[in-house]
């Protein structure tokens, strides 16, 4: 039973009706009336369904039970902060009920390390390094040097202008004799905890969504992605095997320094971007070299219950008995069928029962009509079921005007779910 109390508030210069509404199924709220302007004095965490009475759940708390593997009902509706640009069209989808995704990590980045250089990079001691900007072919290209005693190496990146991602056009890695140098700059690197920087941003973001802690690439993938390349580290792998396992042994062993201080932090929900699939990354030489180093690091992180997500946004169905096996708690940014993907959402449910599954939004449905698009979405909605321990994300780069019809389609069509 829902009680209400009506009374007047007189305070300076104003006159107030207050109704106060108490319900034993939830918290006190207050309505306060100013003339016409009916204001609500409620804790913000604390939503309430109109018609029950009832608290519900904030995007965050929504975001996290499916991160904790406790999410059972509603599917949250969720996308990366970059992905999604700031502007009418992102406060509209938003309004409905679309969470946010934020990404900071709990310690400095490597100094070799692609993701969010500019502001969580590790100091190298020893190393000096550089930036310049150079213009090949008509476009601009980054050029990093790295100045060691052992000699200097070098990457070239270019911004793709489509989706201003960044593509290394060359590696780090350029012949067997830079493998030393780029150990040694690993062996040189000094963390630094980022724990305050984290806390900030989780406070900016408050119940509009999760922060997570990003920390580097596991070693095959960082060598594979960042610093050789797939035709490089295949050719030494074969040729070079022993400078390609120093290497990845030396990453490892630097990375759990990182861990240690990830373990200790603030985070709940700790992240790795990558962006592995089993056109690269064999079942053999997933098994080998990453699964080891998913379990290992996640069997620290659970031990201070911490949440393990992994960025695997490939092709998987080779690997998915392999990624069974693996100590983490969430397969982050699966690829479905149709967008790249080779695993249907019944058979990575069914292979992966306890872990959660965060599935991005196909880039192709940007090309379809809204009746098209919303019969996507009910579709996808009927094959999840039982709704549990699932979420659907931007978190791939989406084709640009087409989006901004496209995402309002997909957020009115979840939230009539």
């Amino acid at each position: 039973m829902v009680r209400l109390t009506l009374r007047g508030v007189a305070r300076p210069g104003a006159h107030i009706i207050q109704f106060c509404f108490h319900s034993p199924a939830a918290n006190d709220f207050n309505y306060e009336c100013h003339g016409l302007d009916l204001r609500l004095s409620q804790d913000s965490n604390n939503t309430l369904d109109k018609e029950q009475g009832e608290r519900r759940m904030t995007l965050r708390e929504k975001m996290l039970a499916v991160y904790r593997r406790k999410n059972e009902g509603e599917i949250p509706l969720a996308a990366y902060v970059f992905e999604l640009p700031r502007g009418s069209i992102e406060r509209k989808i938003r309004n409905i009920g679309c969470g946010l995704v934020d990404f900071h990590p709990t310690v400095s980045l490597m100094p070799l390390s692609q993701l969010f250089t500019r502001f969580y990079e590790s100091e190298a001691k020893d190393v000096k390094r550089s930036v310049r900007t150079i213009w090949e072919g008509g476009e601009k290209v980054l050029v990093r040097m790295y100045d060691t005693p052992l000699g200097s190496i070098s990457e070239k990146i270019r911004t793709e202008p489509g989706y201003h991602s960044e593509w290394r056009v060359k590696h780090l890695i350029d012949d067997p004799r830079d493998y030393e140098v780029v150990k040694l700059i690993i062996q040189n690197t000094v963390y630094r905890q980022q724990y305050d920087f984290f806390l900030e941003a989780q406070d900016k973001l408050g119940d509009d969504g999760v922060v997570l802690a990003v920390t580097d690439r596991s070693p095959w993938q960082k060598i594979l992605i960042e610093l050789a390349g797939p035709q490089r580290l295949f050719f030494d792998l074969q040729d070079h095997k022993d400078l390609v396992e120093d290497l990845l042994f030396t990453i490892e062993k630097k990375q759990e320094e990182a861990y240690a201080i990830i373990a200790g932090s603030p985070a709940e929900v700790v992240w790795i971007a990558d962006n592995l699939t089993g056109d690269l990354t064999s079942p053999r030489i997933f098994e080998k070299y990453v699964l080891p180093f998913y379990n290992k690091q996640g069997k620290l992180l659970h031990q201070k219950n911490k949440i393990l997500a992994v960025h695997l946004d490939g092709r998987l169905k080779h690997l998915k008995s392999l990624i069974q096996k693996a100590d983490i708690d969430v397969v982050e940014s699966l690829t479905l069928p149709g967008a790249g993907g080779d695993l249907s959402i019944g058979e990575a449910k069914g292979a992966w029962k306890d872990k959660s599954i965060v599935a991005n939004i196909p880039a192709s449905l940007c090309f379809k009509d809204k009746k098209t698009v919303q019969e996507y979405v009910q579709k996808l909605l009927f094959e999840v079921s039982p709704r549990k321990n699932f979420m659907w994300e931007v978190s791939e780069d989406l084709p640009y005007p087409f989006w901004k019809d496209t995402l309002p389609w997909i957020a009115d069509a979840m939230q009539n779910q």
